[in-house]
């Protein structure tokens, strides 16, 4: 197998060694025996490019792209049975093509359908896969959920994955609860362009949910986590002390624990905030009659935006912690041992003030 890198403007970055980086090699590339492991440690926003070398003919058989945007190293497996594409039309296809390694690809709509006994379908054998869904719909049925499991590497994209949704006062034995796409522990996972069901990614290595529509909740626990461009019910995220965005995004309620400097921006929606130890900043968030919550260590800092808070209890709730405010504007005068150096709360007029 030929393992390469190329960025975003097509040109192929050097690697030495299994490592991607600014080293000066002639060839560029990385050549590994099946069944090899190595890592790689990508820049944001490139592209891998791994296809099957026939050192007879001098020429290459096939090829896959897989997309990641990961900020830490990424361990690589190249597996006997690689292939570039498959194209399934069927539930058995389906679950036969997505535990080896290549893209997977869907030619019609597909239900993963019940069947006594069965709770899901899973993805947690062979290598790094692209379900590219085609503009297709990939349904789980009635108490099935789609399961990621093993250290697997997936990207879902392009498509909807819809699923049984439990009624509210609903207790029907042996019926489970609304679908879910389940992501276990060590997997690294992408879901891109698209509409989907529930997401559980809990504990995962890496998640990155982009330009998506999720019908319910996220829940995802991982050392890196970024939320882009999606618009979900509700969103709760344990960082693991390392790397988390969110941003661009609609959503009444978010939750982040042990978020090492995450990021909060371009928000909407928002009612409801919780942020439990760590550091969050928000920037350009839109509250609208909510609060935030920020206790054990948690340190909450707010540069920009418009929050409206639900009473006259204020924006922050019993058991804050530690709040600075650099800027933004709210429906209520902040207490002074909340602004941060040099700030101060000028009155609007409208009963609003702005910190500047």
């Amino acid at each position: 197998f030929v393992f390469e890198m190329v960025d975003p403007d097509g040109n192929r970055i050097s690697g030495y060694n299994g490592y991607y980086g600014d080293s000066s090699t002639t060839d560029r590339r990385i050549y590994v025996m099946p069944n090899e492991t190595i890592n790689v440690a990508p820049y944001e926003g490139c592209t891998f490019n791994v296809y099957q070398y026939d050192w007879t003919i001098g020429a290459n058989l096939n090829t896959i792209e897989v997309t990641r945007s990961y900020k830490k190293n990424i361990p690589f497996v190249a597996y006997e049975g690689f292939v570039a594409e498959t194209k399934v039309t069927t539930e058995a296809e389906f679950t036969a093509a997505i535990n080896k390694s290549g893209t997977v690809k869907l030619m019609s709509d597909i239900t993963l359908a019940y069947e006594p006994g069965k709770l899901a379908v899973y993805a947690n054998r062979g290598g790094a896969v692209t379900l590219d869904l085609n503009g297709y719909n990939l349904h789980l049925d009635q108490n099935i959920n789609f399961n990621i499991e093993n250290g697997k590497q997936m990207t879902i994209k392009n498509g909807t994955i819809t699923g049984y949704v439990a009624g509210e006062y609903e207790n029907v034995e042996g019926v489970n609860s609304s679908s879910k796409i389940m992501v276990g522990t060590g997997s690294y996972f992408e879901l891109l362009n698209g509409t989907y069901v529930n997401v559980e990614a809990t504990p995962s290595e890496s998640i990155v949910i982009k330009d998506a529509v999720i019908n319910g909740y996220v829940v995802a626990s991982a050392p890196q986590v970024t939320i882009e461009n999606v618009t979900a019910d509700s969103v709760t995220i344990d960082g693991k002390d390392d790397n988390v965005e969110v941003k661009n995004s609609t959503m009444s309620y978010l939750k982040i624990s042990n978020g090492n400097n995450a990021q909060v921006s371009g928000i909407t929606g928002l009612k409801d905030a919780v942020i439990y130890d760590g550091v969050v900043e928000f920037n350009d968030v839109t509250m609208t009659d909510g609060y935030i919550d920020a206790y054990m260590d948690a340190v909450l800092i707010i540069n920009s935006g418009d929050y409206r808070r639900r009473s006259e209890y204020g924006l922050f709730s019993t058991g804050f912690n530690t709040v600075i405010i650099n800027g933004g504007t709210f429906n209520f005068k902040p207490e002074d041992d909340y602004l941060g150096e040099g700030k101060k709360a000028t009155a609007n007029g409208d009963g609003t003030w702005t910190v500047e």
